[in-house]
């Protein structure tokens, strides 16, 4: 049985594990989602974009084209239902669509709203943390049983410098 501190020390390898995995797949899939959801939602302005493309193989990606002060933007995303505009299947080039935008950064589209862009995306990392704990879990698991079996080998070997005779 293990002791509060050989306890604590068997969690410490998968905590690691899993923060450097959750925090490598944050920065890499969602870290600019959120900053530019948070951008609007500070400082949020509104405006009708036209959808240009619909691409079905591509995740059912939607491009739309807004315009402000004269500048024209585009912006795109996946599966647009979620984000409170109509289902893919729905739309059509030529449809108007709400974007939200960050007047000091207007190149951050985001069509639909902010707040479901958001929501979308904390679901999706809470997701990932679950997915990621249970992985960790498992890897330490398989090293752990992986190390008691060679410690036993090591154990179990006859060590050439003992011997009956000794001289």
């Amino acid at each position: 049985m293990q002791t509060g501190t050989g306890l604590i020390r068997s969690f410490i390898r998968p905590t690691i594990i899993w923060l450097v995995l959750f925090l490598t797949a944050y920065a890499l899939i969602f870290s600019s989602h959120i900053e530019g959801a948070l951008s609007v939602l500070y400082h949020r302005a509104v405006t009708i974009g036209t959808v240009v493309a619909l691409h079905p193989e591509e995740h059912q990606v939607v491009d739309v084209a807004y315009e402000v002060d004269g500048k024209r933007y585009t912006t795109s995303t996946s599966h647009p239902e979620d984000l409170g505009l109509p289902a893919f299947d729905r739309l059509s080039i030529g449809d108007q669509v709400r974007v939200e935008y960050s007047p000091f950064h207007p190149s951050q589209g985001i069509l639909g709203n902010a707040e479901e862009v958001l929501d979308s995306n904390l679901k999706d990392i809470a997701l990932m943390a679950i997915f990621l704990g249970f992985a960790t879990l498992v890897f330490e698991f398989r090293l752990q049983s992986y190390l008691k079996k060679s410690r036993v080998k090591v154990s179990t070997r006859e060590d050439p410098h003992r011997s009956g005779n000794a001289g």
